[in-house]
């Protein structure tokens, strides 16, 4: 979990299917933002299309201020077992390395509706991403597992 300057809460983890009143039932990795009240301002979920234990371990955040006034993006790592799990062109690795599972870095947009970008990392053993940090330029910290 992470919190924003605003007080708006991030929360990442894994959804199962049609748990948490979702509109896609497709179980996978989520992030959902809760304001300072504790009222629900998105559900974002994404994953494959089989079998999906995609799961977001750890959340980081990135404020940018515009104009219009901040904006915030939320960087997720965690791990996934689907060879369809979803990556950006223009990714680090779009493959699916294979074994168990690979990890993943994902970049969530501030309106929680779409990935910036979404890359896999791992090779033929069993990876896992742990702990994410961003720093001021958004460029994303990721510690983890192989074997």
């Amino acid at each position: 979990m992470a919190v924003d300057s605003s007080g708006n809460a991030y929360v990442t983890g894994r959804a199962n299917a049609g748990c948490m009143s979702l509109t896609d039932p497709a179980p996978g990795a989520f992030v959902a933002k809760l304001d300072a009240r504790g009222q629900g301002v998105y559900l974002f979920t994404f994953g494959g299309q089989w079998a999906d234990l995609s799961i977001g371990r750890d959340i980081a955040l990135q404020e940018v201020a515009t104009r219009d006034g901040t904006r915030v993006y939320a960087y997720v790592t965690g791990d996934t077992n689907v060879a369809d799990f979803p990556t950006t062109p223009g990714a680090f690795q779009r493959n699916y390395g294979g074994y168990l599972r690979d990890a993943f870095v994902a970049k969530i947009n501030p309106e929680g509706n779409a990935l910036v970008y979404s890359t896999l990392l791992g090779g033929d053993g069993d990876e896992s991403g742990s702990s994410i940090a961003v720093d001021a330029t958004g460029s994303a910290y990721v510690v983890g597992g192989t074997t």
